[in-house]
């Protein structure tokens, strides 16, 4: 997981939100991958089962 710290260094923007925010940010952000990653399987497999990853070894991207 990404440290509070380094979304600050990646981020400038985010140096004034506290701990409490930069939290709440970061686990939008992984919320945000996680979604990303479902519909990438779910195109890709045609399956929203995150077991679909296995197959994605097998396919021509």
């Amino acid at each position: 997981m990404i440290s509070l710290d380094e979304l600050k260094r990646i981020e400038p923007a985010l140096q004034e939100k506290s701990d409490e925010e930069l939290t709440k940010i970061r686990n939008l952000l992984y919320g945000q991958a996680q979604l990303a990653i479902e519909c990438f399987i779910e195109d890709k497999c045609g399956s929203n089962n995150p077991l679909g990853v296995d197959r994605l070894l097998n396919l021509d991207m």
